[in-house]
C-alpha cells in the first residue's frame, strides 16, 4: 500500500469515527472516493496536492501529515481552515 493510499485510508478511518454513527447504520465510501487527490508538479519544482472531499466528510487540521517514501515529515502549506463543532468529539475542531 502506498504512502498516499495509507494517508486516505486513515483519513476515512478519521471521519468514520468522527461521524458517530452505528456503522450499521451508515454506509462510508471508500477512501479514495471519499477524498480524491491529485497531485502536480510546479514550474518552480514544487508538488501540489489538491483534495477533493466528498460531501459530509473533512480533514482534521491536527490530524493531517504528509510524510516521504522514506517516512520523515513534510512540511506542507495548507489553505486556510475554519472551526466547526463536531458533535461526535463534543468540542470545536480546525478543519
Amino acid at each position: 500500500m502506498n504512502l498516499l493510499s495509507r494517508f486516505l485510508a486513515c483519513a476515512a478511518l478519521a471521519v468514520s469515527a468522527a461521524a458517530g454513527a452505528n456503522a450499521a447504520e451508515v454506509q462510508f465510501l471508500e477512501p479514495g472516493e471519499a477524498f480524491r487527490t491529485a497531485i502536480v508538479a510546479t514550474p518552480g519544482g514544487d508538488a501540489v496536492m489538491q483534495i477533493r472531499i466528498a460531501p459530509g466528510y473533512h480533514l482534521y487540521r491536527d490530524r493531517f501529515a504528509l510524510r516521504d517514501a522514506d517516512n520523515a515529515s513534510v512540511v506542507a502549506a495548507l489553505p486556510e481552515g475554519r472551526t466547526v463543532f463536531d458533535a461526535a468529539l463534543g468540542q470545536q475542531v480546525a478543519i
